[in-house]
């Protein structure tokens, strides 16, 4: 499951060739460590692109002058707040199954 949210959040950085989305999709896959965390990135409807335009829309509202700034610790925790990632995904913990076993982990 990892490896597909991998492939699509990559697929997605690719597709935007947009230097916002590769810092995004590269702290994503960094956290990407479990399939809790999997789990978010794989939800429809849910894009890399949306986040961007999202900060973008952040970053106009803060303005000053010809420039504008967020933190990279806060693009990363609004990209992990738009997916609904929380510590405790990362960290592996919360509710799951461990007794299931996702056939594409295999593959």
């Amino acid at each position: 499951m990892m490896d597909r949210a991998i492939e699509k959040i990559t697929k997605e950085m690719m597709e935007a060739n947009d230097p916002l989305v590769t810092m995004l999709e590269e702290h994503l896959t960094s956290i990407c460590t479990n399939d809790k965390v999997a789990e978010k990135l794989l939800q429809e409807g849910k894009t890399l692109k949306e986040v961007s335009t999202k900060l973008w829309s952040m970053a106009s509202k803060r303005k000053q002058g010809s420039g504008a700034h967020i933190p990279d610790a806060e693009c990363f925790h609004i990209a992990e707040e738009y997916y609904g990632i929380t510590e405790e995904d990362k960290a592996g913990r919360g509710k799951t199954d461990d007794n299931v076993v996702d056939i594409f982990d295999f593959l």
